[in-house]
């Protein structure tokens, strides 16, 4: 019951951090147990992927060069 309420006061926490939080106030449990009873109780975090970050500037064509050594290009060519 107590999971439940901490869970309704803080959403964002996961059973980790309401186990630390069970034991500080004198509650015995072990972890495996908070966390089957969070489980049981429906309150599984979902994980967030991470987003690939977009370029901050567009990218425009690339300008030809117009002299010797004025670009310079690596390769790497394997066989």
């Amino acid at each position: 019951m107590r999971i439940t309420e901490i869970a309704a006061v803080r959403p964002s926490w996961g059973s980790p951090r309401i186990h630390e939080l069970l034991r500080r106030e004198g509650y015995l449990v072990n972890h495996k147990r908070t966390e089957r009873l969070f489980r049981m109780v429906g309150l599984n975090l979902r994980r967030n992927r991470p987003r690939r970050r977009k370029a901050v500037v567009t990218r425009g064509p690339s300008v030809a060069a117009t002299r010797k050594d004025e670009r310079w290009s690596m390769r790497f060519c394997y066989s």
